[in-house]
């Protein structure tokens, strides 16, 4: 089949769904396209790369020069992005953000061009705080009852990863259950496993002593990923074990980050919290191995079954976004925000070496069995297959 891949920002340096399912699919004999827009990610310090046609880890890219971006979504040249798909002629057009102005576009030119359109919800929910989450709850607002209708319409199968997801699916956009398919996020599990020789060499990188206990996170420094309830919540076990570290890997708004850095230094913890840039996706193992648990205690993430592969057991907050990470017992959830559960958990991993192992055993044996993404991107491409065998 020929399968072109549809997303607003295309960073194969960390990954996701969109990179690993085209590398897989292409890996299992498909063609495969990306087209996407020359923006990186909001987080990124960076704005723009170039617009073109590329070949970006192997897979072939169309990077297509942008106009604006409004929460996230990326508005290109219409004629360019027809040009696109008519140039590659898919067979299959996954979009990866159901409600971006690059998957209008891709439902208006299904029938010109002739392809099935497959499309997938991942966060199921709008995130944002004060003004910005009002404007986004009034544009969605505005494009489910105008150009919403036309899209769902034309769009053949939609994917979804979570039960939330799937009710937000019911009663934000009006999917029936009938036109979606489960398909979990996954994890690289050949990329992602654990390397004791770079746990020694990362941690003497960082300052990390051998009988150091770290928690690691890793994604986007935001509000809504609850980093701080983490810094609350770790403060007065560091102050009892003394070897109790946080390794917190990512990137946001410097207002943030540096309202982050104060609380560390207001609870008195900044020589136990260490923090670090993004990185790519290939060194993401190795900070992993140098960890001994994780922790999100916010917003989920796909990083969790990334940590999950190398070995790790996880600490999540609760949620119907996560219910199916922690099925081997591998793991903690808690209700967000509740600080003292939060704490208990972690003091119950800093406290018991044994038990980090038995769960981080746990962790990889689900990813290699259910979470892993060449497993996934079969899975997708039955749920194409059939598609395309109705169309006939």
């Amino acid at each position: 089949m020929r399968i072109a891949h549809i997303v607003n920002h295309f960073m194969p340096e960390l990954g996701y769904t969109e990179y690993y399912l085209a590398k897989k699919q292409q890996e299992m004999g498909h063609e495969i396209c990306v087209v996407t827009s020359d923006r990186y990610m909001s987080t990124s310090n960076k704005q723009y790369m170039k617009s073109g046609s590329f070949s970006e880890e192997g897979v072939k890219v169309f990077r297509l020069p942008s106009a604006i971006e409004l929460s996230g979504n990326v508005f290109v040249p219409i004629n360019k992005f027809k040009s696109s798909l008519i140039n590659f002629s898919p067979d299959i057009v996954h979009i990866h953000d159901a409600l971006s102005p690059m998957g209008f576009a891709s439902a208006l030119y299904k029938h010109t061009v002739g392809y099935r359109i497959m499309a997938d919800v991942i966060t199921g929910m709008v995130i944002a705080q004060g003004l910005s989450l009002a404007i986004k709850k009034t544009l969605l607002k505005m494009y489910t009852k105008t150009i919403w209708p036309y899209v769902l319409d034309r769009i053949d199968c939609f994917f979804t990863c979570s039960e939330a997801a799937m009710d937000w699916m019911q009663s934000e956009l009006n999917v029936y259950p009938s036109r979606v398919r489960f398909v979990p996020l996954g994890a690289d599990s050949d990329l992602f496993c654990f390397n004791p020789h770079e746990r020694v060499m990362v941690r003497k990188k960082l300052g990390i002593a051998d009988n150091d206990v770290v928690a690691i996170y890793t994604g986007k420094l935001l509000p809504y990923k609850r980093i701080d309830m983490l810094l609350y919540s770790s403060a007065p076990l560091i102050k009892t074990h003394g070897n109790f570290k946080i390794l917190l890997v990512g990137e946001g708004p410097n207002e943030y980050i540096n309202y982050l850095k104060i609380i560390t230094k207001k609870l008195q913890i900044n020589f136990n919290v260490v923090f670090h840039n993004t990185i790519h996706r290939k060194e993401l193992p190795n900070f992993y191995s140098a960890a001994d648990f994780a922790i999100w205690p916010g917003h989920h993430s796909i990083s969790i079954i990334e940590a999950m592969s190398t070995g790790l057991p996880v600490i999540i907050a609760r949620s119907k976004w996560t219910n199916h990470l922690l099925e081997y017992k591998n793991g903690f959830d808690f209700d967000e925000g509740d600080v003292k559960a939060l704490r208990t958990y972690i003091q119950t991993l800093l406290e018991n070496d044994d038990l980090r192992t038995d769960m981080g055993s746990k962790s990889r044996k689900l990813v290699q069995k259910k979470l892993n993404w060449n497993n996934i991107a079969k899975k997708y491409l039955e749920v194409y297959q059939m598609m395309m065998r109705s169309s006939t």
